[in-house]
């Protein structure tokens, strides 16, 4: 029984239609996820690696979407934007949240806040100072806070 689309083919055709058709869905789905930049970098206080902890990119443009990236064991940063890859090129302001982790035992929730691994300035984007601009392309954005 041959499908709606490959009933006026004969078989030849209807294997060809169909990998066309594959081709075009998989080059289709690939437009629009890309971003014209990347940007990864580390982020350190006094020198000294911050981890764990989040980097948030908040675009100038109002309409545009933030972009964000986990802080890997060595300070180290890939910011995405929608889960994906990149982010669009522009001015940014950001932000560091990273605090220790609670000192709890395992199955167990702690209520306490944590000590900020940063200093309080850097928590939020209102505060924090950080200003960046992104290029197209690749950018490399090593974030060097201090405590003083």
């Amino acid at each position: 029984m041959q499908t709606l689309f490959c009933r006026h083919l004969p078989s030849s055709g209807c294997v060809r239609g169909s990998l066309v058709l594959a081709v075009l869905v998989t080059c289709l789905s690939g437009c629009g996820s890309k971003y014209d930049s990347t940007a990864v970098g580390i982020v350190t206080v006094n020198g000294t690696p911050v981890s764990p902890g989040l980097v948030t990119f908040v675009p100038e443009d109002p309409s545009a979407v933030p972009s964000i990236s986990n802080l890997d064991s060595n300070g180290k940063f890939e910011l995405k934007t929608n889960k994906l890859p990149g982010l669009p090129p522009g001015k940014y302001r950001a932000s560091v949240q990273a605090f220790r982790p609670p000192d709890v035992p395992e199955g167990q929730r702690s209520f306490e806040p944590s000590e900020p691994l940063v200093p309080e300035k850097y928590l939020q984007v209102t505060t924090s100072g950080l200003e960046f601009t992104v290029e197209p392309g690749s950018n490399t954005i090593d974030i060097e806070l201090s405590s003083k």
